[in-house]
């Protein structure tokens, strides 16, 4: 019960005069009182009585106060209640005036889908978990909720993996939230990322792979990771893919292929563009509509990748990774004048081996990125120059990943205005890179001296070297000479570092930050989206 004004005047009056009443026994300083209350001497037997009625009188002064403690304690609390109550209802009165509230269904929706995970997170997705978008968008309030059901495409996205640890069975998917799903799609096409198992429970992923291929006529984007049981089940899809238009697959392990064979469930899929098979344990062979493919992305013989190149007119982008050859299987290439293989569409091209330049021919190639060891940098020219000069092709961009080349490679290709290079190889890659930079860089504003490869308009860096700490510097260095001299093109690059050695020091983001100032496009990034976006360097599948 609230205290009134009287009920705090009568304590105060007792606890002043129970405070007087008991005040002559504290004695004065010098007094025997005053030490014993303020020493661990012993009293006498004399004194006894004394202080046991000292006691004995605090008795009724403590209780009161106790009392009165408690009653402000019950006053408080009340208070505090009255409070958060009256706040409640004035933050209820405020919610209403949200700006949210009034935002058009149209917009609401459009925020929904930023939202959304992203497709190249759904490997690193585990299991279900009704806190993930666009689930919780169900669970705000009735508007929300019928804005996301009413938005099929927000349910387009099934993405489901399961773990390969010993508690697995928490990475499921329950088939009725998956049916629940694929309702909410209604007629909307379907991106299906299925990463499988072969530790987790075999039943449940079957059962939940076979209710998604009852919707295959609906697919349109696919990204699958095989197992050994669910091998069997792609293969038996028909003629039902008529919508796919990208897809991946990959291997969950060395077991998930030794037990399978050929991929042949995409070779009549009508629409079917855009295909990346990952053969990262041992090579399994892929049926596909090659005459219709526009890119391709495979790790496979030579021999393979020859005959895909042979039959595929419409390539516009193409990543070559030959594995599983011998080092010196290569054929020998056609003569100058010999039947290569024409790529006439070809834009953009990643080639693992330097040879495959060899035994093809790129009139419009514009972007090429090329993978090196430190061995092999002295031979760009060898392959690169010919196959250039072969197909008549006027290449743009150059992205050597690997070990990085020297200035004197550089400059025999005058026609390259962006210049990339992914450091992932050994410690003698960032020696030489270092070397590079130093080459690059001019030495004073004020000498006169030749600008190595002016035309570079774009000269970016990928570091991915584990243990190996990123220097700032001598690439910061080499930006702001050439971004100062009138002679130089450049106005654009990027630095991504994946290693988790690197921390940006102080010193380096201010440099950053005044290059940027200048009207440098700067562009950084670090751990997993500069991954990400090294992957485009080399044309990778990043929507997987």
């Amino acid at each position: 019960m609230p205290l009134d004004t009287q009920d705090m005047n009568e304590s105060h009056s007792h606890y002043e005069e129970d405070w007087a009443s008991l005040s002559q026994f504290k004695g004065l300083p010098g007094t025997r009182r005053h030490n014993l209350l303020h020493s661990n001497e012993a009293p006498f037997d004399t004194e006894l009585t004394d202080f046991r009625n000292v006691i004995r009188k605090t008795g009724t002064p403590l209780a009161r106060l106790d009392d009165e403690i408690a009653r402000t304690r019950r006053h408080l609390q009340d208070l505090e209640d009255r409070r958060a109550e009256l706040w409640s209802f004035r933050e209820q009165n405020r919610g209403v005036l949200s700006p949210l509230r009034r935002v058009p269904l149209e917009v609401l929706g459009e925020i929904f889908q930023w939202a959304l995970p992203l497709p190249q997170d759904s490997p690193l997705r585990k299991g279900f978990r009704i806190s993930d978008s666009p689930w919780n968008l169900t669970h705000v309030c009735r508007r929300w909720r019928d804005v996301a059901i009413s938005a099929p495409s927000l349910w387009s996205l099934v993405a489901i993996k399961y773990g390969d640890d010993s508690k697995s069975s928490l990475w499921s998917y329950p088939l009725p939230m998956v049916e629940t799903q694929i309702e909410r799609a209604q007629s909307h096409g379907l991106r299906i990322h299925f990463y499988g198992s072969e530790v987790a429970n075999s039943e449940s992923q079957i059962q939940v792979l076979e209710c998604l291929m009852q919707y295959m006529s609906r697919w349109e984007d696919l990204s699958i990771g095989l197992t050994s049981f669910l091998y069997p089940i792609l293969e038996s899809v028909d003629d039902q893919l008529s919508l796919l238009r990208r897809v991946w697959v990959e291997w969950m392990c060395l077991e998930s292929q030794q037990s399978a064979g050929p991929i042949t469930a995409f070779q009549r899929a009508p629409s079917l563009c855009n295909v990346a098979v990952c053969n990262e344990h041992m090579y399994t062979p892929v049926f596909l509509p090659i005459e219709q493919l526009t890119r391709y992305q495979l790790n496979a013989p030579w021999n393979s990748h020859r005959d895909i190149l042979a039959l595929a007119p419409n390539l516009v982008e193409a990543h070559i990774a030959v594995a599983y050859d011998e080092e010196d299987d290569w054929p020998t290439p056609p003569r100058s004048d010999g039947k290569f293989l024409q790529l006439s569409l070809l834009k953009r091209l990643f080639v693992s081996h330097l040879e495959i330049l060899q035994y093809v021919t790129f009139p419009v190639l514009e972007e090429i990125a090329v993978g090196i060891d430190s061995d092999e940098v002295d031979a760009i020219p060898k392959y690169l120059e010919p196959s250039i000069s072969r197909s008549s092709c006027t290449l743009r961009s150059l992205c050597i990943v690997g070990c990085p080349i020297s200035c004197a490679t550089l400059v025999q290709f005058p026609s390259v205005t962006e210049f990339k290079i992914i450091v992932d190889n050994d410690e003698s890659s960032f020696e030489t890179l270092n070397r590079l930079l130093v080459d690059l860089t001019l030495a004073s504003l004020d000498a006169e001296q030749t600008i190595v490869a002016p035309q570079l308009r774009e000269i970016s860096i990928g570091h991915k070297l584990e243990e190996r700490e990123f220097i700032f510097a001598p690439y910061l260095a080499m930006l702001e000479s050439r971004h100062k001299t009138r002679d130089s093109a450049l106005y654009a690059a990027h630095l991504y570092i994946v290693s988790k050695a690197t921390t940006r020091d102080t010193a380096s983001q201010d440099r950053m930050r005044a290059l940027r100032t200048n009207r440098l496009r700067l562009g950084y990034k670090e751990g997993r989206s500069a991954n990400h976006a090294l992957m485009d360097w080399n044309f990778a599948t990043t929507w997987c």
